[in-house]
């Protein structure tokens, strides 16, 4: 059987895709723990940033629903940072993608019209280095994801 008629066969069995996602690891390729290193860096960025901010004086821990959210996303992206770069599977990036993109629309939302009822602005401190690093860590998480799903990668997975 040719590699491509194997790998047909291996993707129409029901499970296959699943089973493929979960155990899936990225490669070991110099570029690709690169990415996948600054994908964790982003997401531990944007959780000191949350846990910083939450933190001051005057910060978001006042304020109600989005303070415990603020606590909650600093430190579940301290722990999933942590996670990506030990774990090097595709499921554990995949949450981080999800976890920026998440972050990315909960301060969109509270840009265009208040999130839980708070409202914040461009101008605020933090919003623009939050987005910046949020979008950054997005992008390479999505990039680290492609290349653990890559026919190369899939070849040294078996």
């Amino acid at each position: 059987m040719t590699q491509q008629a194997h790998h047909h066969r291996r993707l129409s069995h029901p499970t296959a895709l699943p089973q493929r996602l979960l155990r899936a690891r990225h490669r070991n390729s110099v570029g690709a723990l690169l990415v996948l290193v600054l994908a964790a860096v982003m997401i531990a960025a944007s959780a000191s940033i949350h846990l910083y901010l939450w933190g001051e004086d005057d910060g978001y821990r006042a304020v109600p629903t989005i303070g415990p959210l603020f606590l909650a996303q600093g430190a579940s992206g301290c722990l999933l940072a942590v996670a990506i770069v030990a774990a090097r599977r595709f499921v554990v990036t995949a949450a981080g993608c999800v976890y920026m993109a998440f972050s990315v629309g909960g301060l969109y939302m509270s840009m265009h019209g208040g999130l839980f009822g708070y409202p914040e602005t461009v101008d605020a401190p933090w919003v623009k280095t939050t987005l910046l690093v949020e979008l950054i860590g997005l992008v390479a998480g999505i990039g680290a994801c492609w290349s653990a799903l890559s026919p190369e990668t899939e070849a040294i997975n078996g």
